[in-house]
Parts: structure tokens; C-alpha cells; sequence
């Protein structure tokens, strides 16, 4: 078995049912043995020889396990458990949702075909219209060459290319505007602290989808070894099949997250603050280390992040530049994430500002 359908702690693990069993390390994952309840099996970690502060949840699907591990997260409560196993179980069930009207889709193609040739030999296009009351078309929606048509719904043709991208695009926006929301907001954590090594590849892979540029297309080949080693994609084309769809869902259903709020305690603001004392703060920080300062109580949806080393701060959207941020402040760099671009661009004026300081008279450059 994976690592995702075995225990990763030895000790004891309580049940969805309120059963409580002792399992090994590496132990398979099983139904209650008690209630003998194994769909949408639940086990919490609740003791053992490891830190207290980390808890299992796993929802058991029918060809594999979705696993949250987290970490550092103070006592959540059942209501709060609650809201995690239903986020938990949307991504799935809503991930097999769009498998299966896929799978259905593919399947009626051979109909499909012999309707559109019926309509290619009388010279007719297809169309899509909506109806009266009484089945006579009212309004034509959309119309396409029956032959085209044909062309289209063939094996790894457009349609089915077209959609398997767009499955691509549509589980990532789940994952990220709904699915990690929810687990952070039940966990009371910025959802930048629900990370799935999956879904980080999964957004480079979404990126060379859409944007299809070279800088796309080199992040996925170079950072997600994984989905690149198991699509077998080749560079310049980034289109998938109905084969891609199937092993995309095969790791969808082995997906493990984890939670790790290693920043909770680093500067959190309980005020609104001025880009001065953000600029402050970002000249305090020593390389390789990082601080999160939001400008008001909260961090807003959609935060920059200003990532500067000794001489240099650029100024990234946090959505699209996370994976950048997070490789070049690996390296000798710092990284303070601000609520808005407007409070980020202020704070690397001031910053620039100060590297142009006179050192012998402390004047500024006018």
C-alpha cells in the first residue's frame, strides 16, 4: 500500500463512530473494526510517541485516501472537525463528479457519431437550440460543420483535449478559492498553511495550460516531477487526453495535505500599520529568515508579497508568484507579505530609499 493509505504515527486513533484502537506505524489504514464502517472512514490520532500537537484526519475513498496532517494547530473543536471532513469530502465528491459526467460523455461518443455522419451526408451543420413549448426550435445556441463535429469527438480529439484541460483548471480553482479557504478558516490558519504537494504541482501545470508561454511550460518540467513524470507530457504541447484525466484522478484520490503554521507567531498585526513601520520591520530580517505582516487585522484575499535581498525588493501578486516567492526565499532572500500592492510598492520605495541614503550626511537623494 501507499504512504497515504497507512498510519504515519504509531498510537491510538479514534473513529468517526467514537471507537478508540492502537495501530503500528505503517499499519494499512482499515474500516472500524467495531462499527465495520469503511466509506468515508474517518480516524483522528489522539496518542502516541509523537508531539501532541499533530493530528491525522483521513477520509477513506473508494480507490484511495484523502489525509490531512496537522501540526502546531491549537485544540480544534468538533464543530470544527466537522467543517474539515465536509470540505475534505466536497473536493472529492465534486472530483468525481466531473470524472464520472466525463467518463459518461466519452462513452456516448459512438452515438454521437452516427448522429452527426447522418447529418455530414445531408449537408446539414449541428446545432444547439433551444425549444418552444411545443419541440420547435426557438433559438439557435451554437452551430458547428457536422464534419468538424466529427473531426472533434474523435479519439484525443479537440473536445476530449478540451476538456480534460478544463479539468485540469477547474479542480485547481476548487482547491484553492473553496477547499483550502474552508480547511483554514476551520483550523483558524491563513490558507497559505494548507499546502498540498499535488496541488503545487497541479497550479504549474494549470499555469502551462493557460498562459502556454516557455516560463510556464520550464516550471512544470522543472518543479513538478511528479505530474510531469506521470503524464508523460511533451514540451510545446501542454493538451491532455481522457488517459491524462485517469491518472490525474488516481493521485487526486491519494492526495495527503498538510497544515504547519510556522509563522503564526511572527508579527501578526493587530492593527493597521503604515508602510513606515512595515519598512522597519523588513529592514530587521536577516537573510533566509521571513515575517508575515498583514496592514490590517486580517490578511486579505489577495495579499503581495515583497521578496528582497541585500540591494534588491520586487514586489509579487501572491496568487501567481507563490512558488517563485517560496524558491527565492530559500536562498539568502526575505520575504513580507502586506495586504494590498499599493502598501507593498510603498515599502520597497522607502526600502529604496534607504539603500540611496547619504552615509555621511543621512540625507535622501532628491
Amino acid at each position: 500500500m501507499s504512504d497515504s493509505k497507512t498510519f504515519p504515527f504509531p498510537g491510538t486513533y479514534r473513529h468517526d463512530c467514537g471507537h478508540t484502537h492502537d495501530f503500528e506505524k505503517g499499519s494499512p489504514v482499515i474500516a472500524c473494526p467495531d462499527c465495520g464502517d469503511g466509506t468515508g472512514t474517518t480516524w483522528t490520532w489522539v496518542a502516541g510517541d509523537v508531539s501532541p500537537t499533530t493530528v491525522m484526519r483521513q477520509i477513506g475513498l473508494p480507490s484511495g485516501t484523502l489525509t490531512l496532517m496537522y501540526t502546531g494547530v491549537p485544540p480544534v473543536s468538533e464543530e470544527s472537525q466537522d467543517e474539515i471532513d465536509s470540505a475534505m469530502r466536497m473536493f472529492s465528491r465534486d472530483c468525481q463528479m466531473m470524472t464520472t459526467w466525463f467518463v459518461g460523455i466519452m462513452a456516448s461518443r459512438s452515438a454521437m457519431r452516427g448522429h452527426l455522419e447522418q447529418l455530414a451526408s445531408r449537408g446539414e451543420p449541428l446545432r444547439i437550440t433551444t425549444l418552444r413549448p411545443d419541440g420547435r426550435a426557438a433559438a439557435v445556441l451554437a452551430e458547428m460543420a457536422a464534419d468538424e463535429a466529427i473531426e472533434s469527438i474523435a479519439d484525443a480529439g479537440e473536445f476530449e483535449r478540451l476538456y480534460a484541460n478544463s479539468f485540469v483548471v477547474s479542480t485547481y480553482h476548487l482547491w484553492e478559492e473553496t477547499i483550502r479557504p474552508k480547511i483554514a478558516s476551520a483550523l483558524n490558519v491563513d490558507p497559505s498553511h494548507v499546502k498540498a504537494d499535488l496541488m503545487g504541482e497541479w497550479r504549474l501545470l494549470r499555469n502551462w495550460i493557460i498562459h502556454r508561454s516557455q516560463d510556464a511550460e520550464d516550471d512544470f518540467f522543472e518543479r513538478a516531477p511528479t505530474l510531469a513524470g506521470a503524464l508523460a507530457l511533451k514540451r510545446g504541447d501542454p493538451s491532455l487526453t481522457a488517459g491524462s484525466v485517469m491518472v490525474l484522478v488516481r493521485h487526486l484520490n491519494n492526495m495527503r495535505i498538510e497544515v504547519n503554521p510556522h509563522s503564526l507567531d511572527m508579527g501578526f498585526a493587530l492593527e493597521p500599520v503604515s508602510p513606515e513601520m512595515l519598512a522597519d520591520v523588513a529592514r530587521s530580517l536577516e537573510p533566509g529568515t521571513g515575517t508575515i505582516a498583514p496592514a490590517s487585522a486580517g490578511i486579505a484575499p489577495s495579499p503581495a508579497i515583497i521578496v528582497f535581498d541585500d540591494v534588491l525588493a520586487t514586489v509579487h501578486e501572491r496568487d501567481c508568484s507563490q512558488m517563485e516567492v517560496q524558491r527565492r526565499s530559500s536562498v539568502d532572500s526575505r520575504e513580507l507579505m502586506v495586504s494590498d500592492r499599493w502598501v507593498a510598492s510603498s515599502v520597497v520605495k522607502l526600502l529604496e530609499q534607504e539603500e540611496q541614503r547619504c552615509e555621511e550626511c543621512g540625507a535622501y537623494p532628491t
